[in-house]
């Protein structure tokens, strides 16, 4: 402190030679750990009693000093009478302040609460104490120095006193922290042992399950192999694989072909006909596809554009390259509509034919199957994949129970100044 007497002194630890080595159990240690602080608080209390004692003769010896103080006029009539007002000022302010701490008494000490009480109030007494006179440090050196000798020894033996119960506190605070970890770590560990056991019995029920999912998916593909061998399942594929085979490409390619030769003819009289807008629109995709609308419904209006071409090939109304051919081509196309439409048809109705002998064909059961299957694949995957985690999951538990073990033995061995071998 500023008075000179608060040198630091080193902290009090417990200081006990370990020797020993003893085993105890996991659910032995709280119990030890509370015996050992119940009787740690003890000691603190009887010990800080002590402290209490000499901290009040102390503070009772500096009152003391402080009431001769008062007496002394400390010669101030020899002295400049502005400086004998700065030192009798100061005089006042130091005693004052001093008395006022001895005001307020001690809390008796019954517990280890009443310790912690008695340590903050001394602390701050000794703070007040220190900056009154850190503030007259001159008056009291220059004009007093006797009772300045006498306040630094008692108060610096006052200092020591509020350190040991300083160090107490500090001491019996680092171990309620080690209790209060080494009771988590407790708890932690009883956690993940129960953890590894509920894991255990989590791939022993998963390995089950996997084993009836196997079972599951050979059955199933049994059954489908069964169903697929079957006369009727032949004579589905065989039905489908012809329904996919079908093909009007070769009915369009020959349409395509006949109206290619009258396009020009067809384009122009696209742009000059005097067409109500319903046939406008079938000559528009007449031109565009001729396949996709000739059917029996269009073939009259067909024949009706086609005719109005003709007439205007043959009037010149619609410039050609060669008149005679181009009426040839158009007199071929009306003449093969029939024709078209008939191809038409019977492709349609083949097709037909065979998705209805396709939907004839009760694929339902091999179809539950087969998603059964799926499922089942799929299930099993997602076992043993949980069966990894969980297997993960006890590796990690397994790496971190002897560390945890660890920290509480070095944990222990502070707390009770003996070697401990903790086993379950």
């Amino acid at each position: 402190m500023v008075f000179g007497w608060g040198k630091k002194k080193k902290s009090l630890e417990f200081e006990t030679s370990i020797q020993e080595k003893n085993e105890i159990k996991l659910d032995e240690i709280n119990s030890k750990v509370e015996g050992i602080q119940s009787l740690r608080k003890n000691t603190i209390v009887a010990e800080s009693k002590m402290f209490r004692k000499k901290i009040e003769w102390k503070l009772d010896e500096i009152l003391k000093i402080i009431k001769d103080l008062e007496k002394d006029n400390l010669k101030v009539d020899d002295i400049d009478k502005h400086l004998e007002i700065l030192v009798v000022r100061g005089k006042r302010q130091v005693i004052t302040a001093i008395k006022k701490e001895n005001l307020e008494k001690l809390p008796d000490i019954k517990s280890y609460e009443d310790v912690l009480s008695l340590t903050e109030l001394v602390t701050h007494k000794l703070k007040r104490i220190g900056d009154a006179l850190g503030r007259q440090s001159r008056v009291i050196h220059i004009f007093a120095p006797r009772y300045a000798a006498k306040l630094k020894n008692h108060l610096a033996v006052l200092n020591s006193s509020r350190s040991e119960l300083q160090s107490l506190v500090d001491n019996y605070k680092k171990l309620s922290d080690d209790a209060s970890v080494i009771s988590e770590k407790i708890t932690k560990y009883n956690e993940s042992k129960n953890k590894l056991d509920t894991n255990d019995k989590r791939i022993t029920d998963t390995k089950n399950s996997i084993q009836e999912f196997e079972k599951k998916k050979v059955d199933t593909q049994k059954s489908i192999s069964a169903l697929k061998s079957g006369d009727e399942f032949i004579k589905y594929q065989e039905t489908q694989q012809k329904l996919e085979t079908l093909s009007p490409k070769l009915i369009q390619s020959k349409i395509d072909s006949q109206f290619t030769k009258i396009s020009r003819p067809l384009s122009r009289y696209e742009y000059g006909s005097s067409l109500d807008k319903p046939q406008r629109v079938l000559m528009e995709k007449l031109i565009a596809n001729p396949f996709n609308v000739l059917t029996l419904t269009n073939k009259d209006d067909i024949i009706k554009i086609l005719s109005a071409v003709r007439k205007g090939v043959e009037s010149g109304s619609i410039s050609v390259k060669d008149t005679e051919k181009s009426l040839s081509s158009i007199d071929e196309t009306i003449e093969m509509l029939d024709e078209f439409v008939k191809d038409k048809s019977e492709f349609a109705n083949k097709k037909d034919n065979l998705q209805k002998e396709l939907d004839a064909f009760d694929i339902k059961e091999l179809k539950q199957k087969e998603d059964f299957l799926l499922k089942t694949e799929n299930d099993k995957s997602d076992a043993e994949s949980k069966i990894k985690k969980l297997e993960h999951e006890i590796s990690d538990i397994k790496n971190n129970l002897p560390e945890i073990l660890m920290d509480i033995e070095i944990r222990l061995r502070r707390i009770a100044a003996t070697k401990y071998h903790v086993s379950e």
